[in-house]
């Protein structure tokens, strides 16, 4: 049995791209490992299915959506490491085995991938992405980008992780994988490597429509309804986590990275600065008590008893635990 497995999902030949899924098959020539093809169309299917690079192969009698093709993957995978592929993506030997050497090495990481963000979950959106090497060195990060990424399998096989299938066709399934990740205590992580191409879009750009199952719906549609299946799915669960005390599920690591600017700032005696950043972060994140208790550390520096207690407050509102600040809050009594 070989070491790695690939999943492509293939429902055309990437229009808009000058990649495609017979391209990939020649790049995956030249690095080892069992392909499984998850075909979302019979047309497709019938043209390549026999092509000598494809070891495994489903056939759907129409498109079941990116997250279900997914998991039909990795049901299929056999192996430690699973790599999901876009059909559009043109991959070297090098960046597989970058990503997969990190993958490997590191304990916490569930999902690998070149390209990811930090993500704003309340706005729907991303506070920060991160391009093909954007980053110097791997990074954790709320999610990342599902067009190429590589997953510990075992955590699928043991049902600890499990793409949404509610998500049905696209949309949203890479920002919910990424809370699932932090949900198991678990990391997704930006591996910086250059072996790859990718035009974004290419799988659907030239489709004015999305066809699955017996439907056809266009993109717009698609988001609203996945975005309010997401809302709905992930309040409920931070509500419940929360019940067992503080809980950051729903901050982002955006948070951590301004946090550490903020501790910048103050050894350049930028206090201003630094106030600020931590205002904007207590606007965006109110229930993120780190930044109540570093807001309370600026004010007790500049001898403002009051603003400092009640930061400190807020914090402990936050996480009754909070030992950091009520110590703080012993020193202002």
């Amino acid at each position: 049995m070989k070491d790695r497995s690939f999943v492509i999902p293939v429902l055309d030949f990437s229009p808009a791209s000058k990649f495609n899924i017979k391209t990939l098959l020649d790049d995956l020539e030249e690095i080892e490992g069992e392909v499984i093809i998850v075909f979302n169309s019979k047309e497709v299917a019938e043209e390549i299915k026999n092509h000598r690079r494809i070891d495994f192969y489903a056939i759907l009698n129409c498109n079941v959506g990116v997250p279900r093709a997914w998991n039909i993957g990795l049901d299929i995978s056999r192996t430690d490491v699973t790599f999901i592929l876009n059909s559009d993506l043109n991959v070297r030997k090098e960046a597989i085995e970058n990503l997969e050497k990190f993958l490997k090495s590191t304990y916490d990481a569930a999902i690998v991938a070149p390209q990811g963000s930090y993500h704003n979950y309340f706005a729907h959106k991303d506070h920060m992405y991160f391009g093909k090497m954007a980053l110097k060195k791997p990074t954790a990060v709320d999610a990342i980008s599902g067009f190429f990424f590589a997953v510990k399998t075992g955590l699928f096989n043991n049902k600890i992780l499990k793409f949404e299938s509610k998500y049905t066709p696209c949309y949203f399934e890479e920002w919910d994988m990424g809370l699932q990740v932090k949900l198991a205590g678990l990391k997704s992580y930006v591996v910086p490597t250059d072996g790859y191409e990718h035009e974004w879009g290419g799988s659907i750009r030239a489709l004015s429509f999305i066809e699955y199952y017996d439907r056809k719906i266009n993109r717009d549609e698609i988001h609203l309804r996945n975005s309010k299946i997401f809302e709905n799915k992930w309040n409920k669960i931070f509500e419940e986590e929360s019940k067992k005390g503080y809980s950051e599920l729903l901050v982002s690591y955006w948070a951590d990275m301004k946090i550490a600017q903020v501790n910048e700032l103050l050894s350049e005696n930028n206090i201003l600065e630094a106030k600020k950043n931590c205002e904007e972060l207590i606007t965006v994140y109110p229930i993120y008590k780190w930044g109540y208790y570093i807001l309370g550390k600026i004010y007790q520096f500049e001898n403002n008893v009051k603003g400092a207690k009640s930061n400190f407050l807020d914090a402990v509102k936050l996480d009754a635990n909070f030992t950091e600040a009520k110590i703080e809050l012993e020193k202002l009594s």
